[in-house]
């Protein structure tokens, strides 16, 4: 089978889990906007649903398993959204496969990646075919890689964007939750000599410049970060 003939990647259950969980709960919209285009679902329909969805959500609209199916009715333009009976079986489907909508952005990713797959495929397609039909490769190879680079570089995790509001609350429910009492150290050294941070106090490291101050504190947060706790930088310059 040759790689024109062989179906394109694409999961179409993670994109109907993707629509189905927005229908039933409306508030993960802005969530999933920030990490996923139209342009990545599979199906026309599907990107059509989810650019109706972003709209309502745009313009403050309810989000639900009964205001889409009125949406999608109006003008009778319900067709190119799947049908009807297609998108108000979406929520069913999630409900009967997921205990909640959670795990949605693990369907955000699937959807990316299947998504990056077939760009990747297309850009080599292109250069192949324009390699057999007598072009110079030269001037095709080089273009291709730099999409490909964009492609890798675009599938790299990139930190999640919150307000500031949202990273105070996020704080403040780790500290409820029970976070480490005290702050600790990558160096048994370093412990001895600042003894222990506790919560509620501060602590000011001080030194002439171009001493590494904020290369300990960068390495304190890198230190307790990766054992669990929650930790927040602001950087001032004075």
């Amino acid at each position: 089978m040759s790689p024109k003939q062989r179906p394109m990647p694409q999961s179409i259950d993670a994109e109907r889990a993707i629509l189905g969980s927005l229908i039933l709960n409306g508030e993960l919209v802005d969530e999933v906007r920030r990490k996923l285009e139209p342009e990545a679902f599979a199906r026309p329909d599907h990107a059509a649903l989810y650019r109706l969805l972003l709209t309502m959500a745009s313009k403050y609209e309810a989000i639900d398993a009964v205001t889409v199916p009125i949406r999608i009715t109006r003008d009778g333009r319900d067709e190119q959204f799947g049908g009807l009976s297609y998108v108000m079986q979406l929520p069913d489907a999630v409900l009967r496969t997921l205990a909640n909508t959670s795990a949605i952005g693990h369907y955000v990713k699937v959807v990316n990646r299947a998504a990056a797959a077939r760009r990747a495929i297309e850009v080599l397609l292109d250069v192949t075919d324009r390699i057999w039909s007598g072009l110079d490769p030269a001037d095709h190879i080089g273009a291709a890689a730099d999409e490909l680079m964009r492609l890798a570089d675009e599938r790299d995790e990139q930190p999640e964007i919150h307000t500031l509001r949202e990273s105070k609350q996020a704080v403040l429910n780790r500290m409820d939750s029970g976070a480490p009492d005290r702050v600790t150290f990558f160096d048994p050294a370093v412990q001895r000599a600042i003894r222990r941070m506790m919560p509620g106090s501060l602590t000011v490291i001080g030194a002439t410049p171009g001493t590494g101050k904020t290369a300990l504190a960068m390495q304190l947060v890198a230190h307790n970060d990766a054992n669990g706790a929650t930790c927040g930088v602001v950087a001032l310059e004075m």
